[in-house]
């Protein structure tokens, strides 16, 4: 499962390629008409643009000619997309605007070379894309999410900062490290995990982790208001958000990571962090920030790239998951093979 460029092929298939939303970036990076950025999503090229109207709009970055790329990377568009490979032209909208010196082909027709969409909705401050037309709108996706964490004000912080890099392992190895909080005394102690204060709850494509700070850094109190809990969003199958308490950092923040699989055995590993807007630019506060999670992704990425050894080991077998603390695993195994399969009803909410 975490090997076979068979299974992997499967994943494209129907778990990125069937009816779920992958978040693939931020919207800051799509503040104004002509911005754009790219990704890769389980082998898939795409581009997500904003309009002329301010409209977003998503495609597979792929030129319908010969296969060229049509952008790289994020920046500014003049107002078309343009093949990099033998310079066909298209409008914001995908539709074909010029086939550079093409000829005069008679049965050549541009309204059928125009771009191939892809559905593209936001959530909070981050852009999903759905390369299966017939996924359900994002809103029915999240089902009860939104609701339930809705008193964490997600919506009124700012965007600060990215930390991307890519990871030699399988996405699920990724993807399982990020989810549980049982490696935390182990492989982070500097966070001070408080496991009698931790619970996860499981929602029909997510699970959530969920802890209060220790007593000691309760007891600080938050401004004379109630503390909130630590909050960890695992959204099926690629897109991730962590709270802190802000109890337990002085620093309140939140950051948005998209697990985007490169191939069978490589992952991009990309993270926005938002803050408060009237600490935008103040690099003194911010400091201490990119320190902590240098370290945790630091810890992270050690760990991940020994368990994909591990994993190759002819030692290895699969042993049990942890009744107390990887319940978001199993959950995360039963949607992942429930796609494989091809079925089309979810694990229902616990």
């Amino acid at each position: 499962m975490y090997l076979d460029p068979e299974v992997f092929a499967l994943e494209r298939a129907r778990v990125f390629g069937g009816p779920a939303w992958v978040g693939v970036g931020g919207l800051h990076q799509l503040r104004e008409p002509g911005a754009y950025f790219t990704a890769t999503v389980a082998g898939e090229p795409i581009v997500v643009v904003r309009d002329a109207d301010g409209a977003l709009r998503a495609f597979f970055n792929v030129c319908p000619h010969r296969g060229g790329p049509l952008a790289r990377g994020a920046g500014k568009l003049r107002g078309v997309l343009q093949c990099l490979y033998h310079g066909w032209t298209f409008g914001l909208d995908g539709a074909l605007l010029r086939a550079r010196d093409f000829g005069g082909e008679a049965d050549f027709d541009p309204a059928a070379c125009g771009l191939r969409p892809l559905r593209v909705e936001t959530w909070l401050q981050s852009v999903f894309v759905a390369l299966d037309p017939a996924a359900p709108p994002l809103g029915d996706y999240l089902g009860d999410l939104r609701g339930r964490i809705a008193r964490y004000a997600l919506d009124d912080y700012a965007y600060a900062f990215s930390k991307d890099f890519e990871l030699p392992v399988n996405w699920k190895v990724a993807w399982e490290t990020a989810a549980e909080s049982y490696h935390l005394p182990i492989v982070h102690p500097q966070l001070r995990f408080d496991p009698r204060r931790f619970r996860e709850e499981i929602g029909r494509c997510y699970s959530l982790q969920v802890s209060l700070p220790p007593e000691a850094d309760q007891a600080k109190g938050d401004g004379g208001r109630e503390p909130l809990e630590s909050l960890v969003v695992n959204l099926f199958p690629n897109t991730f958000l962590i709270v802190p308490s802000r109890v337990r950092w002085d620093r309140p923040y939140f950051k948005a990571t998209y697990l985007l699989p490169l191939g069978v055995d490589s992952t991009l590993y990309r993270s926005d962090f938002y803050i408060p807007r009237e600490r935008l630019g103040d690099d003194a506060w911010l400091a201490p920030l990119h320190a902590a999670w240098d370290e945790v992704n630091r810890q992270d990425r050690e760990i991940c790239e020994e368990l994909q050894r591990g994993i190759r080991s002819t030692a290895y077998e699969p042993g049990p998951l942890s009744l107390r603390w990887e319940r978001a695993l199993h959950h995360f195994h039963e949607l992942l093979m429930t796609r494989l399969r091809g079925e089309a009803a979810a694990p229902k909410e616990a």
